[in-house]
Parts: C-alpha cells; structure tokens; sequence
C-alpha cells in the first residue's frame, strides 16, 4: 500500500500500551495488528490475557514468542464467560497512573471495554480500538481511532502480494482507458496516477490507486507531445472515517467543518492541493491549531498552515520543515465569527499525511486578531488586564484603546513567563488620540525584558480623552510569547482591609486585599477613628495578605488603614490609605461539651482561654429559647461545672462565654456555640 495513504502521524518518540483480549481475537490477526500500531509510536507493553489452560488458545503460543507479547493468565471459573476483563481493566488502570504512556491500543471485539476506553481519553490519552466487524458500535465510538481487523488483514495481504510482485484489485470501481503524454514512466514511479473522488456507498474515502497495466509502447518510453492509450485499473478502498478529510476541500466555500478539540487526519496530494477547515467561535476566546507529521529526514519547508477570517484576511500563519514533526500554536485571541485553516505544500518536494487539532475557548479579557492599526484597536478598560501575543517577528503588531473620564496619574505595565534571554522582547508604546506619541521622555514607552516577569512605565499624567498602546516585538524572542497588558490608575494601588478580628484578649488580625505588582504594606493604628494614626508595621511579604497585632488592651477599640507601596521603573510608588475597620480585643471563644451524669445531673466541661478571669454559664428548655444564667465561674482555670436539680428526661440546651475583668469591669468574648443533653429517665 502507498505510505502516503496511511492512516496517521504521529510522533515516532510516543510510547503505547498493547492490551490485547485472546478471548475475542484471533491470532491470524497479530501481524497487522502490530504493523499498524506502529504507525502511531513504540509499543511498550505487549501483553494478552486469556486462559492458556484450554486448548482454544494454542495457536497464540507461538505468536507470543514470535513477537515478544506477555500472556497474563486468567482463570475461567465460569462457563461461557468471557474470563479477561477484569485483568486487562485492572492492568491498564495501573499503567495509566505508574507508567509515562501516550496511549493504549485495546484488541478486542467486546464492548465490555468500553468505560475503560472512556475513562482512558478523559485522563487524556490516546486510545486506538481493535476489533472484528461485530465490535459493537459504543466501543467503536469510545475510542479516538477503531480499526477493522478483516481490513488490516486485508492490506496486509495485499502488500505481501505486492513485494512478491503480485497484482492485486481489492475494490474494482472501473476499468478502461486514458492517454496520457509528455512524461516518462519512470516519473509514475510503478505506482500510477493519483485520482479523487469525493463518495462512494456514502462511504468516505481513504485511499484511490490507479495502476497502469500496459502503454502499447514496447520500449516502456513516452515520447514527449505523444499521446498513448494507457490501460488501468481504478483500485479503491473505502472506509468510514468521520475523523478524515473529505476531498475536495481546495477553497474556503468547499471547507471541512471541523469539532472543538478533535483531531482529524488530511494528505497534501499535490503543490496545488490546498485542504481547508472551518471553525466556528460561538462566543469571543482564544484557538490553538495542534499540527503534526511524519519525520521525511529533511531540513526543507514542508507544510504551510494559514488562518484566515471570514473575509479572507490572513490572521496568523506558521510553515513545519520535514524533521519538525509536531507543532502547537500560541492563543490566539479571536472574536466570535467563522474562520478558516489552509494546509498546503511549503515545497514540492514533500507529500504526505498529517494531523490537525483546532481547540477554542471562550475566554474575556483577550485580544482580537487582527488588531494591528488604529482602526482595528481593541478596547481595554483602565485597571483591566488583557492578554495577547506577538504572532510574527516585526510583522505583527498589537495595538489597544483606552479612555480616560477626567484628567489623572496613570501608568502602563506587561507580564509575561520568563525567557532564558536578558535582551529586549517587547516594546510598548502610548500614544495620543491623533495617533501621535505622548512624546513625554521616557514616560511615554517601556522596554520589556525577557529575563524579566513584570515591567512597569513611569508614570503620566493624561488629560481626559481617548489614547492607544502599541504591543510590538522588539526581538525574536519575543515571538509567540503570550503577555498581560493593562493601564493602572496610580490610585489603583490602593488596597483595601477586609476584616479585623479578635483571635485573644490581647490580639487583633488585620486581614487586606493583595494588590498585584505590590512589594510591601504600611499598617497604620488610631484609637479613634479620626484620630492621630500611626505606622506600627511594614509587612515586606509580597503575597501576604494578613498580621496580627499582638500588642493591644483587652476591651480597647483600634482603628486600622493600611498604605500599598509598589516598586516600579520609577522607583517606589506609595498609593493612598486603604479604607478605615476596627474591632477590641477579647478573650477567645471556647468550646463547649455537656455529658448527661444521671436523671438530674449534667456535667459540662470547655476549654480554657487564656488571659480569662473566669466563664459564665447559660442554659435554656429551648433551642431557640431564652437564656438564663445559672452560673458564674470566677476563676479562669477552672475547665467544668456540674448543673444539678434538673429534672429526668428532659433536654437542655447550654452556652458558654469567657471574660476578663479590666479596671474592675468584664470584657466578655463571645458565646461558645449551643449544645444540648438529654438527662437520663433513672
């Protein structure tokens, strides 16, 4: 069979598992089965499971040393029951979660396998099905490729014949004569001309051969500007394959639609054969195309991959050589619309299969492509980040808009990984309304670093009105590189406290609001709301986002604000106070247990607090009821009481409070939360 009709590409590198079922395959079948497995990468694990006790097993013992497969023994306890799937279920669970695998090839014409194949691609593997042509149809669909097997011994007949110099006509779909003229038959390299045809019994097709029998030239040469009857033999071979290309597909108006994240597997046939696909964006995200190959062993360009829109406007564009058998594209920000993938031949000299995966996501905050003048700008709102990518060195550029209410401080900044590069990458550039720079020194643009995570511009201040940012690369290493731009209100900076708690009688947990970019927070105290505050920490933890203060009087309010200092190219940055809490330190909360001694007795029992002075216990008929006390512990290292006279049978409900006496006064802490016990009836 021609190569370049095979079903596949992968990556030779990627490793497989070959789980087979000897209780539904017969062992004629093991030699395709393994031609065509490798196809895909290395097989790894060669196993088979049956009940090798029993005679009908004895013509795989001779394939299994012939090829180096692993029999895994299991018993038939049960007559007429199919003894292997509990094995090959529990082994392939294993090797997921132990072993480094691309995927797994499951060998069997039962659909038993079918969760295990389902449960395999969610883990996100590859799983290739196996099976006879009574494989039911829900194994069939729970695999990413299923093989007939008859098929597979077919072609594999069929190539034997061949290399034996054997003619062969599988599928006849005609007979009869063309001319052919101008080219020797040594340029039809024994193989003949190629033909497409798009359906046959609704069926897809995988592969058309045209063999040419005889040329009615003895000398087995055609003269150039002579026409020849050629005889032929058209030899078809159909397969339904909803996971193919279906020629013709050469235009935009003839595109194959393709699924969100399914891969799908096309051949370049020709320099003119153009293969197009067409993807639907419901709703405003990214799209990553996933591209691969066979390795040809040639440096050479070998395929072309261009996204369009609808209007036919190149979007992005990205050319494979022959040894670069995989490639995977950046994010690409899209609106909602229709868009278009070409595939076509980067050189003459390279034909053959490939792979293609189209995945979107809807996603906000992304760029649109294209979006490389002022025109086309997208629209950013200031203190917003949005995420974009430099798709082509020098060629593409990012260009955003953005508008000011009233007149204000701003700066702009852009995130991005690390690169192993101390260079330039990125060069951003403000801009007016008019398109013109800022033209404010060095206030107006940033040089971003690729050694670097974050780069900030100095700060500005703007008049109210409408103003651009340009995203450019500045070196290669800045290519297909994704960032985070945003424009900061130098206000913005400010962070914003949360909560402050009590956690003991002499301790109170500030807690705030990170604020990204931020290096330090300046915590400020006040007894009184709008009194005299003072700077009694500098926390230099970037991601913490809580302190306690340990040094407070029980019973006394504190008031807490809180100042964000931010390190740019600019030097330090101190924003505004924060927002105004406050809270008193109290003693902690307990925790209360009641234990039912008798018909008229309850044991309660809590844990201490520290710095207490003593507890006061509460009790209700009631859940919901009033409390009553009914006794004040007066010292704070008692941890029990016994409430006594209580009548039998009967359920109680209790609560309990610490407090610390200040200046002869009590500060309470709060309640523990209810419980109940019943007394007993003797």
């Amino acid at each position: 069979m021609e190569e370049s009709c095979r079903r596949g590409v992968s990556d030779m590198e990627d490793r497989f598992a070959l789980l087979i079922d000897a209780d539904n395959v017969s062992a004629k079948y093991i030699k395709p089965i393994l031609d065509e497995l490798s196809k895909y990468g290395n097989v790894t694990y060669k196993r088979i499971y049956g009940d090798w006790t029993k005679s009908n097993s004895a013509s795989w013992k001779e394939e299994l040393l012939q090829n180096s497969i692993t029999p895994i023994q299991q018993f038939s306890y049960t007559q007429g029951k199919n003894s292997t799937d509990s094995a090959m279920i529990i082994d392939a669970m294993d090797m997921l979660y132990t072993s480094e695998l691309e995927g797994f090839c499951l060998v069997s014409s039962d659909s038993d396998f079918t969760k295990l194949a389902s449960r395999l691609r969610e883990s996100g593997k590859m799983v290739i099905g196996m099976g006879e042509d009574k494989t039911p149809l829900p194994f069939r669909k729970a695999c990413d490729i299923f093989t007939v097997l008859e098929v597979l011994l077919e072609d594999n007949t069929i190539e034997k014949e061949e290399s034996e110099g054997k003619s062969y006509h599988p599928h006849v779909f005609g007979r009869g004569q063309k001319k052919i003229s101008g080219v020797s038959l040594s340029s039809l390299n024994g193989k003949g001309s190629k033909e497409k045809i798009e359906k046959v019994s609704k069926e897809k097709i995988e592969e058309i051969v045209v063999k040419i029998a005889g040329t009615g030239n003895t000398t087995g040469t055609l003269l150039s500007g002579t026409s020849y009857p050629v005889n032929y033999d058209v030899c078809i071979k159909a397969k339904t394959a909803s996971d193919r290309e279906v020629e013709s597909n050469d235009s935009a108006a003839t595109a194959n639609t393709v699924k969100n994240g399914k891969t799908y597997y096309g051949s370049t046939s020709s320099s003119s054969d153009k293969d197009y696909y067409k993807i639907k964006m419901s709703k405003a995200g990214y799209l990553q195309i996933k591209f691969g190959h066979k390795n040809s062993q040639s440096t050479a360009s070998c395929y072309n991959v261009v996204l369009y829109n609808k209007d036919n406007s190149e979007i992005y564009k990205f050319t494979n050589t022959g040894t670069e058998t995989s490639y995977t594209s950046c994010k690409l920000g899209l609106d909602a619309g229709e868009y278009y993938v070409c595939v076509s031949q980067a050189s003459t000299l390279y034909t053959g299969d490939y792979t293609i995966c189209m995945t979107q996501k809807a996603a906000s905050g992304w760029e649109t492509e294209n979006n490389g003048d002022w025109a086309s700008a997208d629209n950013i709102k200031v203190g917003k980040a949005v995420n974009g990518v430099i798709t082509g060195y020098t060629s593409d550029e990012d260009c955003y808009r953005f508008t000011l209410t009233k007149a204000q401080y701003i700066n702009f900044s852009l995130a991005h990984e690390k690169i192993n590069d101390a260079g330039r990458s990125w060069y951003v550039t403000l801009y007016n309304a008019n398109g013109k720079r800022v033209s404010r020194k060095d206030d107006d643009h940033i040089y971003s670093y690729a050694g670097s995570t974050y780069t900030e511009s100095k700060a500005v201040k703007l008049s109210k009105g409408t103003y651009y940012l340009k995203v450019q690369a500045f070196a290669k290493n800045a290519v297909e590189k994704e960032y985070t731009l945003c424009v900061n209100k130098i206000e913005n900076r400010k962070t914003s406290v949360t909560s402050v708690k009590s956690t003991a009688y002499n301790k109170l947990k500030v807690s705030w609001k990170v604020v990204p970019a931020a290096t330090s927070y300046q915590i400020y105290r006040s007894t009184a709301k709008d009194g005299d505050y003072q700077n009694i920490k500098t926390i230099n933890s970037v991601g913490t986002s809580s302190w306690t203060d340990g040094s407070v009087k029980t019973g006394k309010t504190y008031y807490y604000k809180i100042k964000t200092v931010v390190k740019t190219q600019n030097g330090e940055q101190t924003s505004g106070f924060s927002n105004v809490k406050s809270a008193k330190a109290v003693p902690a909360k307990t925790t209360l247990k009641a234990k039912a001694s008798d018909a008229k007795n309850v044991k309660l029992t809590w844990s201490k607090v520290k710095g207490a002075s003593g507890y006061e216990i509460y009790r209700s008929n009631s859940k919901d009821g009033k409390c009553s006390k009914v006794k004040t512990i007066s010292k704070g290292s008692t941890t029990s009481y016994k409430n006594g006279k209580l009548k039998k049978s009967t359920t109680y409900y209790y609560k309990i409070r610490a407090y610390r006496k200040v200046n002869g006064k009590k500060v309470y802490g709060s309640y523990s939360s209810v419980v109940s016990v019943k007394t007993k009836a003797k």
